[in-house]
């Protein structure tokens, strides 16, 4: 069993097309229901994560527009980007270079694709103001894929 990073939602990975049988069981009840599952691997499977882009503004002000910064597939606007990508090493720096956030650790290895909300790793907001982000980050939706992006970020908060 299995955790979307991008949506949260839960259910089985499997390594293979085939036929498989999904059964969700309650259980306080103990009742269950089962629905058969086709997985097909076709030519056209996985993501072209090629026009992966990200934002240069983020608006941290809870007015549900531009709250949380993520890339996004100018190429592919239906798709949620952060679905498709298996590692999203994200850091942060403010303008004495300093790391304020990462979501990878010390070593930048590998990290959880998520949305970033404008905090610092102590959760606490950062100020408003210009900052340096570097991205590295791989899919294997379909034949693996990799890169990295850097740029500038601004967080406005009013």
């Amino acid at each position: 069993m299995g955790v979307s990073p991008a949506t949260g939602s839960i259910g089985p990975i499997i390594d293979a097309a085939g036929t498989y049988e999904v059964t969700v069981e309650w259980q306080e009840t103990g009742c269950s229901s089962s629905l058969t599952v086709d997985a097909v691997e076709g030519e056209d499977f996985g993501v072209d994560i090629s026009s992966l882009t990200f934002p240069n503004i983020l608006t941290a002000n809870n007015d549900g527009k531009n709250d949380s910064w993520y890339p996004f597939l100018a190429d592919l606007p239906d798709v949620e980007a952060l679905s498709v990508l298996t590692n999203y090493a994200l850091r942060v720096y403010n303008r004495w270079g300093q790391v304020v956030y990462t979501n990878a650790g010390n070593g930048f290895a590998s990290g959880t694709p998520i949305r970033w909300y404008g905090n610092g790793n102590g959760g606490d907001p950062l100020s408003a103001g210009a900052y340096y982000y570097v991205v590295d980050y791989t899919s294997t939706c379909g034949d693996s894929q990799s890169g990295s992006a850097e740029g500038m970020l601004e967080i406005i908060r009013e």
